[in-house]
């Protein structure tokens, strides 16, 4: 097994994907204190139950904002992606294609960077955007 992986049954964990898992954590950890309260986690549990597309978005962004910069790469993006190929049928070269394609209808000023306000206002003009881009 490589350095920096681990097996959690009969799924492999990498690195990334424990990084994933702790921007997730940061999401939830909504005073920023290092640890989760019981009302973080009763708000986050609520959002998951019964969510609105914007809070998929928003917490999807935020797992895939691996630097925590505010805004999302295409690497980023594919990376993130390409995390969920291990639940699905996805190649890689089809991941890159609809990173891509988000990218395309979601960078709205062309800086080759997505903010959680280009992915909602993308959402809106083409409710599509939710399927593809949503963990």
């Amino acid at each position: 097994m490589a350095e920096g992986s681990g097996n959690y049954g009969d799924l492999p964990v990498s690195v990334n994907d424990v990084q994933g898992l702790y921007r997730l954590f940061q999401s939830i950890d909504q005073r920023k204190e290092g640890f989760i309260q019981f009302m973080d986690y009763i708000l986050f549990v609520a959002i998951l139950k019964n969510p609105t597309p914007q809070e998929l978005l928003r917490v999807s962004f935020t797992v895939m904002d691996q630097d925590g910069d505010g805004s999302i790469t295409l690497e980023e993006l594919i990376q993130a992606l390409s995390g969920v190929n291990k639940f699905t049928n996805r190649s890689l070269q089809s991941t890159r294609t609809l990173a891509m394609d988000i990218f395309q209808q979601a960078d709205i000023n062309g800086d080759g960077r997505l903010t959680l306000n280009e992915i909602l206002t993308a959402s809106q003009a083409d409710p599509t955007i939710l399927s593809k881009f949503c963990l």
